[in-house]
């Protein structure tokens, strides 16, 4: 589906959704959102996929074209 959940896995009381971004000739990386559980419903996670996923192809474009050190 192109995105990652953490039901507390990590945290109890914590949820996050992420995504990841493999630019060439970088390590690959993540961005996320993370919010309390009483604020992060699944469908409210769900919402947030979209927006994370244009910031990834952004970075994506980025990182593409910086050289990496």
């Amino acid at each position: 589906a192109g995105y990652n959940l953490d039901l507390e896995e990590a945290y109890a009381g914590v949820r996050c959704v992420a995504v990841a971004i493999a630019a060439p000739g970088w390590p690959i990386v993540n961005i996320s959102f993370t919010l309390p559980l009483q604020r992060a419903s699944l469908q409210h996670l769900r919402s947030l996929v979209a927006p994370l996923q244009r910031a990834a192809t952004k970075i994506h474009h980025i990182l593409s074209v910086t050289p990496h050190l």
